[in-house]
Parts: C-alpha cells; structure tokens; sequence
C-alpha cells in the first residue's frame, strides 16, 4: 500500500511541474533598408514535435502566434517574393506566468 501512496504523491507533484503559462510569439517583419512594415510577408512556425502554422503579416508587418508548447523548440521561416528567406530557432521559455514573446525580422532584397 505504501508504494501506491508514494506513486501517487509523485505524479501529484509532476502534474504540478508541468501547470506553465501560455507562450504568445509576435513577429514584426520589415524591410531592412526602409524600415517599413512588410505586410503579406508569409511566416511559417514550425515545432519540432511536427506542427506548422502558417500566417501572413497584416498592415503593420505583425504576425502572432497563439498555443507556443513551453520548453519546446520552434523554427521561423519567414519568406517574401523578392527577399531573402529569413531563418531562426528558440526554445519557448517556461515560466508559471503568460510570456509574450516578440521578435523583429528585416528582410534583406535579393539581388539580380
């Protein structure tokens, strides 16, 4: 009986661990000479379980990204016709509260 007790007290406690906040990814896309905001720049949003989400940029050059899992790591393709492809990783923090996360992306023209 006691083990019983014992393995449940355990899975109390990891249940607890796991209770995180959510994660909110904001993306800001200009372009890197002008500094003005890229609207329909396409921003790909992929997990490393297999998830993508595929957003556009509004007016402003703002995509967000809603349900980001914590402690798992992500990748952002962000992509223009015209521009060069921009790239990058993170790991989403974990942290009791809500995060927001925001990262600003200039895309660089293509040449020729």
């Amino acid at each position: 009986m006691r083990n019983y007790i014992a393995t449940f007290a355990f899975l109390l406690s990891c249940i607890t661990c796991f209770a995180q906040g959510d994660v909110t990814l904001f993306t800001y896309i200009y372009e890197d000479v002008s500094v003005m905001p890229m609207e329909g720049a396409h921003v790909t949003l992929q997990s490393s379980f297999g998830e993508t989400q595929v957003e556009s940029a509004d007016m402003d050059g703002t995509c967000r990204f809603d349900d980001i899992v914590s402690g798992q790591q992500y990748t952002v393709i962000v992509s223009m016709d015209g521009f060069s492809n921009m790239n990058f990783s993170f790991v989403a923090p974990q942290d009791d509260e809500d995060v927001i996360m925001e990262v600003e992306v200039f895309l660089t023209g293509k040449e020729g």
